[in-house]
């Protein structure tokens, strides 16, 4: 589900991706990174309320997920939470000091 989740998000059909993302986060295994993309699609969609509960899900299945800890940072910045913010800006700085963008 999450492979045709992303064939069909890089055709651009964002739709049946975020169907096949959603139907893979309710898999009684649910697969980390369709937690990961459907938080990055809504972010694009400027869904801001949709994406962060993701990108949380994605922290507490691994604290050490860079991905999700700057996305849910910027995130939260832009929604003007600036110490939440900070405290994701942060984490993502020490999970990889060289490379934060």
């Amino acid at each position: 589900l999450v492979a045709m989740g992303r064939a069909l998000e890089k055709q651009g059909d964002n739709s049946g991706a975020i169907r096949n993302y959603t139907l893979a986060i309710q898999q009684p295994v649910a697969n980390i990174n369709a937690f990961f993309f459907l938080g990055a699609i809504y972010e694009k969609q400027d869904k801001t309320k949709e994406a962060i509960p993701l990108f949380k899900q994605v922290l507490s299945m691994d604290k050490e997920h860079l991905g999700a800890c700057l996305h849910l940072a910027t995130l939260l910045a832009n929604n003007g939470e600036t110490q939440k913010a900070g405290k994701y800006f942060r984490h993502a700085l020490k999970l990889d000091p060289e490379n934060v963008a």
